[in-house]
């Protein structure tokens, strides 16, 4: 198995919501991405104000589903190792996390 280097994960975010890419990914003329999930909602790109395009970068949307990716707690003794599609929500509960108080 691969491990990721968070660096290059950092790099798979979207830059409004900061979630992984999920398809389709939309970049801008400049090449910045964004993922479906804020790609509606905007008309130019967060990063250089460029307006985007219906262009989809397919090549980094054949890649992002297929990586996999462990859990922020692996040096806390988790062994989950996730699609970037379930990594953050399984990070969000992930028992070897913080979490806040709920009281």
């Amino acid at each position: 198995m691969i491990t990721l280097s968070r660096d290059l994960l950092k790099d798979l975010e979207c830059p409004i919501c900061l979630n992984y890419l999920k398809p389709p990914i939309i970049m801008c003329s400049n090449g910045h991405n964004v993922g479906a999930c804020c790609s509606s909602k905007i008309k130019e790109c967060p990063i250089c104000r460029n307006h985007f395009s219906p262009i989809r970068n397919l090549s980094l949307e054949n890649i992002t589903q297929g990586l996999k990716c462990t859990c922020i707690n692996y040096h806390k003794g988790c062994s989950e190792v996730l699609s970037l599609e379930l990594i953050k929500e399984h990070e969000a509960i992930c028992p070897h996390g913080i979490h806040p108080c709920l009281l």
